[in-house]
């Protein structure tokens, strides 16, 4: 209990000092959805101010991998998007969709390993979940039919 008016201006103070140097309105959940929503409005540079400063603050999972990944993949910018994807794969290894997309970036860069590492990614993709006509459609590696 406050019994007089300076225990109240100090409690009043160390408030004020929490406030200022503690409380924050800014968090890394908040710079995702503000990546999700500003991706839908088509400000993809924005978009991946956000999603840069959710990974900087520390907001580490596989879907903000996954999403940054694919705005840096249709950006063109396939060396970055391809290492956002390898992260995605750590977090959640039983997605197809982290290889298939990691393949299709890999594929988009030079050299002749990369290209076949890509499409190696790419048939594993398919190997995961060979009835999901998503991945098929992606693909853009020769389907060996069986």
């Amino acid at each position: 209990d406050v019994e007089d008016d300076e225990e109240l201006d100090a409690l009043e103070k160390e408030w004020h000092d929490y406030i200022k140097t503690n409380l924050s309105t800014q968090s890394a959940r908040g710079y995702v959805d503000a990546a999700s929503m500003t991706e839908r409005n088509n400000l993809p540079i924005k978009a991946t101010n956000y999603y840069k400063k959710a990974l900087k603050a520390g907001w580490k999972t596989h879907r903000l991998f996954f999403n940054y990944a694919e705005l840096l993949q249709r950006r063109g910018k396939h060396d970055e998007a391809a290492e956002m994807f390898a992260k995605a794969i750590e977090m959640d290894p039983a997605d197809p969709y982290g290889y298939m997309n990691r393949g299709l970036c890999l594929v988009e860069l030079s050299g002749k390993a990369k290209r076949e590492e890509g499409e190696r990614l790419q048939r594993l993709a398919l190997d995961l979940d060979p009835f999901d006509d998503g991945l098929e459609d992606l693909a853009k590696v020769e389907l060996e039919k069986k």
